[in-house]
């Protein structure tokens, strides 16, 4: 730990916890309600309040201010200081360390047990085998060093953190809310697309008919313009390549093999190559009719239905059984096909139309009859770079997402470091030293 301010000083664990275990079996009491503090309930941020014949196991008897740390798993960052009395007993599992500090604040330990320093030594020696199987130990705990500023300081800091990570919370919320945003964004823009509103401007300068017309999908209908043409998948379809699924039993991964495409390779519109697995060169060649080729349209018909992908350039590979190969013909832009698949309505259509076998399945004759609009190929091409341009402006925004998300992250754990090296807060020189606090905490544990 860094040099600590002069009027601070450092101290175990168990020099000021003052906490002695006290159980309660609630069972006894199968009427009384509990105030519960579990582990489960922890993100909620609200211990539970069940009778005692709702709980099934002894629990320990916590006070207001108690401070605690979990020892399940503790790589997640839990830590839950009990609320003001109320009428109801409260109780904690098992799975809690208790910090019981009379003469501290307890918002003060509260955020030093979140910082990121002291996570890193309470995750050092743990105990069982990974995951949701370790723990850490409460005796090694109780020797851990604390660092414990002046009183009037410890309630400076608790103010400072709960303003300025109050405003971190804030902003991460805001952030969160941003995904949803964009979603909305594209699904609206492939809406605009499918029904022709996002190229309005180009048939009114074309002078093409401003007419419309309803397109039956199911129960549903979209309204597209008159002058593109009612069809189905089939009629977009290159006769010579027909619409297929990949191969059945892949087999060993083989090196040097062929590459296959599966439905987790697919994702966000585009392939994964480098997850792709192989096949042997035999078994490629026994389903050779499904060998993709470039701006072949690709979508998942097994377990997760209407996932698209369109085929790069460069990408020699066959596919698996859980995809279809859509090979479009001449006239029809297959990125054109895989936005008017994409809409909500469609997926919809996609969805309703699979059927449950031993999982979900949309047999390729439902998926030939899938209803399509086709404009013509001029229009198709306007629809897909207008769609490309907004997906582009989308994914700068989801970029600067990324970014942005990554340093609110760093603000938390830079922030309780900070504070707990002493420079969050100024030291006020009038403050009664850290010294005191321990010095009283020792003389009444002897008096007891």
């Amino acid at each position: 730990m860094s040099e600590l301010p002069g009027a601070w000083t450092e101290v175990l664990f168990d020099e000021i916890n003052s906490f002695r275990s006290q159980t309660i079996d609630p069972s006894d009491y199968p009427n009384e309600v509990f105030e519960l503090y579990s582990v489960p309930t922890f993100p909620t941020r609200k211990p539970e309040l069940l009778k005692g014949s709702a709980i099934g196991s002894t629990k320990q008897v916590v006070t207001p201010g108690d401070v605690l740390v979990c020892k399940i798993n503790p790589r997640i960052n839990r830590v839950w200081k009990v609320m003001s009395k109320t009428d109801k007993r409260q109780i904690a599992s098992s799975e809690w360390i208790v910090m019981r500090a009379k003469g501290m604040e307890p918002e003060f330990l509260r955020n030093f047990f979140s910082s990121q320093a002291f996570r890193e030594t309470l995750c050092e020696d743990l105990t069982g085998v990974g995951g949701s199987l370790t723990r850490a130990q409460p005796k090694r705990v109780s020797k851990f060093k604390l660092p414990i500023a002046p009183l009037a300081e410890q309630k400076r800091i608790a103010d400072k953190l709960e303003a300025v990570l109050g405003r971190v919370d804030a902003c991460r919320a805001r952030l969160d809310r941003v995904p949803g945003l964009l979603k909305r964004f594209r699904q609206s823009v492939l809406a605009a697309a499918t029904s022709g509103q996002l190229s309005n401007e180009w048939r009114s300068l074309h002078k093409t008919s401003d007419r419309s017309q309803e397109i039956d999908i199911g129960e549903d209908t979209i309204e597209v313009p008159a002058s593109w043409q009612k069809a189905t998948l089939t009629d977009v379809i290159d006769s010579t390549r027909p619409l297929c699924y990949g191969v059945v039993q892949p087999g060993e991964e083989i090196s040097g093999g062929s590459l296959l495409i599966r439905v987790q390779d697919m994702l966000g519109g585009r392939i994964n190559t480098e997850g792709l697995r192989t096949i042997s060169k035999d078994v490629d060649a026994e389903y050779k009719r499904s060998r993709v080729k470039i701006g072949d349209l690709l979508i998942s018909v097994v377990g997760t239905i209407g996932r698209t992908s369109i085929v790069p350039s460069n990408l020699e590979a066959n596919i698996a059984r859980a995809v279809a190969r859509i090979a479009c013909r001449d006239g029809i832009d297959s990125r054109w096909v895989n936005y008017w698949l994409c809409c909500d309505t469609l997926q919809w259509w996609l969805a309703s139309s699979s059927k449950e076998v031993a999982r979900k399945t949309l047999n390729l004759s439902d998926l030939e009859n899938a209803p399509v609009a086709i404009p013509s190929f001029p229009e198709q091409q306007e629809i897909v770079r207008r769609v490309e341009a907004l997906f582009a402006f989308a994914d700068r925004i989801e970029a600067r997402l990324t970014e942005a998300r990554a340093q609110v992250e760093r603000l938390t754990p830079a922030t309780l470091a900070k504070a707990f090296r002493g420079e969050l807060v100024p030291q006020d020189p009038n403050d009664e030293p850290a010294s005191a606090i321990l010095e009283r905490l020792s003389q009444n544990q002897k008096s007891k």
